[in-house]
């Protein structure tokens, strides 16, 4: 299975590029050493696996591409384990000066991964000084070349040592998760005050008449799943459902006698009318939270061929959420009725979306809209 964030801890560590540094420090620390092993001492046990692992490294490369980090890290952590345990037996035991490396693979290991692996890797390497031991009581591990025996004293005290550090580790990323989980759930409570102040927003323009009932909900729904069928960025996507709460909040300064009129507007009224976008821009523009809005508040009444207004923009210069937006409030606004029309039907206003495609509408977003319309509108009956 690929990579999946599962833990408020995974948040706020990089591991896929944690784990390709490692990797690459692997590969091309582990040759270095190799050569000059081999340089200084011939082909022998040390250089051997030294090059084993440089290779593994490599390949460790490509399973990190294709999205298996934690895979990849977890094998990488295995492959050095194992080699230190291998030449920590050929050498001098828990006497070894690679003993050090221990402590710093759980430490490193559980800061990485999270306090599940500082578990795992500490029980993998308490297993791993107990062979040592093991090996050494046997007569297969002579430090020093029998001139020093294993004692279990000192065995035991490197165990606990071990296990400390896991231990330290374990608390520290507890702390740290219980940390990000009231942060994020901060977050997440001040996201829902923000979506319930523009929800309030866009229901105080329905009951005062200026916008259909309903009309934000539909449209905001709508804008989110034609982006998401779109493969729009999930991040993009947040601030195209917040364009399209707000998308008529200018509304809010121009007259009703205006908005309801059920006669042709006069050019006065067109002039007016047409300044509810650079109203709504000025609502919001000094609001950080809501800066990803200011595409569909300020340019959804843009037509692909340039015949929109308030900058004239055409083709490609009209930013693609104000494109994804425009079609799903034109279709709601073409299915309800009007103070100076009926509501046309699910098929009228299907053609007249198809009429429109190079003309107010992107063509590639109206073929989108089309697909997604078959897929989930008329089924639903949204």
């Amino acid at each position: 299975m690929k990579d999946q964030v599962n833990s408020s801890y995974a948040r706020i560590v990089d591991t896929p590029a944690v784990v390709k540094t490692l990797i690459l420090i692997s590969l091309f620390g582990n040759l270095a050493i190799g050569v000059v092993y081999w340089l200084e001492n011939g082909i022998q046990e040390t250089s051997i696996s030294l090059f084993i692992v440089a290779l593994v490294s490599l390949g460790l490369l490509f399973l990190h591409r294709f999205g298996y980090s934690q895979a990849a890290g977890l094998i990488l952590y295995l492959l050095i384990s194992l080699m230190l345990t291998f030449n920590i037996s050929i050498g001098h035991a828990i006497y070894d000066e690679a003993m050090i490396a221990f402590p710093l693979l759980i430490i490193f290991s559980g800061l990485i991964f999270g306090k599940r692996a500082s578990v795992l890797v500490t029980g993998i390497t308490v297993f791993q000084i107990c062979l040592i031991y093991i090996l050494a009581q046997a007569g297969h591990v002579r430090p020093f070349g029998g001139a020093v025996q294993v004692r279990l004293e000192e065995t035991i005290t490197t165990l606990i040592i071990l296990i400390s550090s896991g231990f330290l580790v374990w608390v520290v990323i507890d702390i740290i998760e219980n940390a990000v989980e009231k942060i994020l759930l901060s977050e997440q409570e001040l996201e829902n005050a923000y979506d319930l102040t523009l929800a309030a927003w866009a229901k105080a323009l329905e009951l005062r008449g200026r916008e259909a009932p309903g009309h934000s909900g539909r449209v905001t729904t709508l804008a989110t799943l034609l982006a998401e069928q779109m493969g729009i960025d999930e991040g993009k996507v947040w601030h195209i459902r917040q364009g399209a709460m707000l998308h008529d909040i200018g509304k809010m300064g121009i007259p009703e006698n205006i908005l309801l009129k059920t006669n042709q507007l006069d050019r006065t009224e067109k002039q007016t009318l047409v300044q509810h976008t650079s109203m709504a821009k000025d609502i919001i523009k000094d609001i950080d939270y809501l800066s990803g809005a200011l595409e569909i508040v300020s340019y959804h009444h843009e037509r692909y061929d340039g015949s929109g207004y308030p900058g004239e923009l055409s083709g490609e210069k009209i930013p693609l959420s104000a494109q994804i937006f425009s079609i799903v409030d034109c279709w709601d606004m073409l299915r309800t009725r009007r103070p100076c029309r009926e509501a046309k039907t699910d098929q009228e206003a299907l053609v007249y979306l198809r009429e429109q495609s190079g003309k107010k509408f992107n063509p590639e977003v109206v073929e989108a809209f089309l697909k997604m319309v078959d897929k989930y509108v008329l089924e639903e009956s949204i």
